[in-house]
């Protein structure tokens, strides 16, 4: 099957239980409004990370290098699959999150993500989080607006946003 093809049935099946009251032809309107992005979309082609990243600790500003971005994502409204890391939350309650490809536990080794790897996410309703530890999927429009967090700066924002759990 195309993958194209694949990707709006996949992502029919995304939000579909976020507008139960879609028909088929109104998700398919939705779906085409929207660019499912893979971690790599982050990416610009032929980006090198730094050989020695900078500790997020030592980050001092949101400054993130114009190479290492995807200006062209600018205000596109995306879906992109990932792990919530909490920043803003009460309890099980979550009002902000970073988006990222992997946790670290998920790896053998140490994790660093550099900037272009993390979204700073802000949710449209906060969220209750019953399984922190699963993947999601993200909602919104992205920006190209670096944010610093505990982590480092994140090189994108989604604000406004809606998640619904990863079906595998």
């Amino acid at each position: 099957m195309h993958k194209a093809v694949v990707k709006a049935f996949l992502f029919v099946g995304l939000i579909a239980p976020v507008l139960p009251a879609a028909t088929g032809a109104e998700l398919s309107d939705i779906a085409s409004q929207y660019h499912m992005l893979e971690w790599v979309d982050l990416v610009p082609e032929g980006w090198e990370p730094p050989l020695i990243p900078p500790g997020h600790d030592s980050a001092e500003s949101t400054q993130v290098p114009v190479e290492a971005v995807v200006a062209k994502l600018d205000r596109q409204t995306v879906t992109l699959p990932g792990f919530m890391k909490p920043l803003v939350f009460e309890g099980n309650e979550v009002f902000k999150f970073l988006l990222v490809p992997f946790l670290p536990h998920h790896t053998k080794q140490h994790a660093h993500l550099d900037a272009n790897q993390m979204v700073h996410v802000s949710l449209l309703e906060p969220v209750i989080v019953d399984k922190p530890l699963a993947p999601i999927w993200v909602i919104g429009t992205i920006t190209v607006d670096a944010v610093l967090t505990e982590e480092g700066p994140a090189a994108y924002s989604i604000g406004d946003a809606v998640i619904t759990e990863y079906k595998y």
